[in-house]
């Protein structure tokens, strides 16, 4: 295979990345900073992603890239590690596990899982490259059998790129090249030859030593692999790598797999996303069917209204008839002329009592119907509640039952039922009619009591001196003087009584009507108290849609970052 050459890239940067360019660290750490969020985002909601990122909560990084090392001896290798490294990280001969022909270099104590087939041993560094690339440092291939079910040519398998390390004093190595022939073409694919000079004093021309390697893998393989000398630093074996990791194959199966799996798992969290706006509209949609209730309820009683106001109009028109008659009994001529001594307030009378059975009558009827209207409310209170278990689930707050809302709610009811029948008779106006025609009569009535008791005063004082004839005369006349007040009594009583009877019966229609109104607004008033105590099935509903108008947004930048990245790679 040939490893295209990627551009240089720049070095002006002051971190130290070693054999990974800036390009793949800044790739992976923003593939890092996805899965995290894609976790985070995850455990605000009911996924599970265990299969997906096993001990997610623990979660650190993107798992390292996997390069092996090969060489004929550890001073080689340990060197091309070092170099690879941009750190002095082999110690060669300084380590317990010296001696060991098989090392894995990797950060911390969280030791990567490298091969099913066998474990190397592992040392831990503490510099930030090894968090995104472990090193396999086989030290002596004279270790491993030349075969291609050898525990080297599983690690070349699990590899990314095979490094290996040949001296230029000895480019034709032949249990090096023994390996080699013995690998498989998907193996073969991955090695990079690497002319390693015998010592750092060596005179070797590593250009014709890079040649040799070339020439003598088409010679063993059938293809000539990559080779690269190590005077110029790693610039070449960089951009070797950075092609490797980036271009479409096996070498860029560790980003493409950590993709997958975040996207993977932000699919299921898509779905997840997706159930739960399903039910939140499933919610909306029963709060809908609970406020047609509500207006089937209104308009129901509201439909009744007509023979409510019937009955106040058949009411007041009972009272009037009582009220009627009760002016006429106060307005007898003798019970009249008898108040122009003894006073009386008719006018002021008869309104208050009639006022006051107006309103009685009418808050009869408007407590049968409050009560009918609270009955109805917790009859739909109770079916309300049944169905909110089945469509929500259990709502806090919500009250198990609504007596004393409902209580409360009818007193509300009553009293403006009450003002408003107050308010309607008062703007009736019958009490100042009323009261101007009995001034006009009682100013008539006092006129004849007047002139009937002077006269009768002068006819006493004259009958006592004994002109008998002149007192008979003066009392005929004072008699014939209360025989016209009476019949002035008679006949102005008639005329109130009429004018009364009138004024009640056009204002019955516009009591009624007024009520009407007023009754339909006390109506929903009771309502929407009663509908006040739902308020914590509203409030449930918008804490969901609040909580996860945020995941969305999350999930939408998430989503977006994942398809930038995938562009990327």
């Amino acid at each position: 295979m040939s490893h295209p050459r990627q551009p240089t890239p720049d070095r002006s940067t002051r971190v130290n990345h070693g054999i990974l360019s800036p390009r793949v660290t800044a790739l992976r750490g923003r593939l890092d900073e996805l899965i995290r969020g894609t976790l985070q985002l995850a455990e605000k909601l009911p996924t599970t992603n265990g299969e997906l990122f096993p001990h997610s909560r623990d979660y650190e990084s993107v798992a390292p890239h996997c390069l092996l090392l090969v060489g004929a001896k550890p001073s080689d290798t340990s060197r091309l590690l070092d170099l690879l490294a941009g750190h002095a990280i082999s110690n060669a001969g300084n380590t317990p596990h010296a001696s060991r022909p098989l090392l894995h270099h990797c950060y911390g104590k969280q030791t990567a899982k490298i091969s099913p087939a066998s474990d190397p041993q592992a040392t831990h560094h503490a510099h930030d490259l090894l968090r995104h690339v472990n090193f396999i440092e086989a030290r002596d291939i004279s270790a491993f059998p030349a075969q291609n079910d050898s525990r080297l040519a599983a690690f070349a398998r699990q590899a990314e790129l095979v490094f290996f390390a040949i001296s230029t004093s000895d480019p034709s190595h032949a249990a090096s090249w023994k390996h080699l022939t013995a690998w498989q073409e998907s193996e073969l694919e991955k090695v990079v030859l690497v002319a390693m000079p015998a010592d750092e004093n060596a005179d070797h021309n590593e250009a014709d030593c890079i040649n040799m390697l070339a020439e003598t893998s088409r010679q063993k393989l059938g293809r000539a692999l990559p080779a690269f000398g190590i005077k110029d630093g790693i610039a070449a074996l960089r951009d070797c790598l950075t092609a490797t990791l980036l271009t479409p194959g096996a070498g860029r199966r560790t980003l493409e797999e950590a993709l997958a799996r975040g996207e993977k798992s932000l699919r299921r969290i898509e779905d997840q996303i997706e159930g739960l706006n399903r039910k939140i509209r499933q919610q909306d949609r029963f709060m809908d069917d609970v406020e047609r209730d509500f207006a089937s309820m209104r308009a129901s009683f509201a439909a009744k209204l007509p023979g409510h106001i019937e009955k106040v109009a058949s009411v007041f028109n009972h009272e009037a008839a009582i009220a009627a008659a009760h002016l006429k009994k106060r307005l007898n001529p003798f019970s009249s002329i008898a108040r122009l001594f003894t006073g009386g307030r008719v006018g002021i009378q008869m309104h208050s009592v009639f006022t006051e059975r107006i309103q009685q009558a009418v808050m009869q009827i408007a407590a049968t119907d409050g009560e009918a209207i609270a009955a109805s409310c917790k009859e739909h209170h109770q079916l309300l509640k049944q169905k909110t278990i089945e469509e929500i689930g259990a709502i806090p707050n919500l009250p198990d039952d609504v007596g004393e809302t409902l209580a409360r709610a009818q007193e509300h009811f009553l009293e403006r039922i009450e003002h408003s029948a107050k308010r309607g008779i008062v703007n009736l106006s019958f009490r100042n009619p009323l009261e101007k025609m009995l001034r006009r009569r009682n100013t008539s009535l006092k006129s004849f009591a007047a002139v009937v008791l002077t006269l009768t005063t002068i006819g006493a004082s004259l009958g006592a001196i004994g002109i008998q004839w002149a007192a008979i005369l003066l009392c005929l006349l004072a008699a014939l003087f209360l025989l016209g007040g009476l019949w002035v009594a008679w006949a102005t009583r008639q005329t109130i009584l009429n004018d009364f009877s009138q004024r009640l019966s056009e204002a019955s229609s516009a009591f009624a009507a007024n009520l009407h109104s007023e009754y339909e607004t006390a109506i929903g008033t009771l309502l929407a108290e009663y509908a006040a105590s739902l308020k914590p099935i509203r409030a449930h509903i918008k804490r969901e849609k609040d909580a996860l108008t945020p995941l969305t947004r999350r999930w939408q930048e998430l989503f977006l970052g994942f398809k930038a990245l995938a562009q990327d790679l």
